[in-house]
């Protein structure tokens, strides 16, 4: 039996196949997490006209995206996961602002981006320098200046400048065209795709983030290190 509720002020429609008091939470959960006219939805927030997806934030105009998760910033996906700023795709997962795309795999705006185990290795590399110096990370700006350019990643850790998570991503990427991307935020993203839904998130949350290795899950990664 499918229980149901009737649509909140918020146009939410709560659904569960247990009991009515379950969909009447679920309703009331896509209520306070700030979501509009979603149905069947859970642990998401700030969403709008989106059904059946779970643990995405940001999305919008999304009548027909079902079953997605952990996405942000889409619109009109379905089936897809860890993806964010997509429009019309379904049946991806790990990309970054791409359109009309089906059955891919880690693609930033149409290009072949990192696979799990690079992005993995990326990414343990710029979790040892942030997490030897918190202080090195500051989410406010992608890189504090343009001089990294010049620098190695290594001479970079020296020099006491700051980035972002995406910023460091791009200064300790050896792919060359990652290096002279303009946006750092699709470098960072063609560096480790499962990281794009972190690049706009708190200091603390991304060094959490890093320090319990929760990419590795994400990406169906095993976590041999602890």
């Amino acid at each position: 039996m499918i229980y149901k509720t009737e649509k909140t002020p918020c146009g939410n429609v709560g659904v569960s196949y247990i009991s009515q008091e379950k969909a009447n939470e679920q309703a009331q959960e896509m209520g306070n997490n700030n979501c509009w006219n979603c149905s069947n939805c859970s642990n998401c927030s700030n969403c709008s006209n989106c059904s059946r997806c779970s643990r995405c934030s940001g999305c919008s105009n999304c009548s027909r995206c079902s079953r997605c998760s952990r996405c942000s910033n889409c619109s009109n996906c379905s089936n897809c996961s860890n993806c964010s700023g997509c429009s019309r795709c379904s049946n991806c997962s790990g990309c970054s602002g791409c359109s009309r795309c089906s059955d891919y795999e880690y693609f930033v705006e149409n290009k072949i981006a990192s696979t799990p185990e690079q992005a993995a290795e990326n990414l343990e590399k710029v979790r040892a320098i942030i997490l030897d110096n918190e202080k090195r990370l500051d989410m406010s700006h992608w890189h504090e200046d343009s001089g990294w350019k010049d620098r190695t990643c290594a001479e970079e850790t020296l020099c006491e400048t700051t980035h972002c998570l995406s910023g460091w991503l791009q200064v300790c990427s050896t792919d060359p065209i990652v290096r002279t991307m303009a946006n750092p935020q699709t470098a960072g993203a063609m560096s480790a795709p499962v990281a794009a839904k972190m690049f706009f998130k708190s200091p603390g949350e991304v060094i959490s983030w890093l320090t319990n290795r929760d990419y590795l899950a994400e990406m169906g990664l095993p976590n041999t290190k602890g």
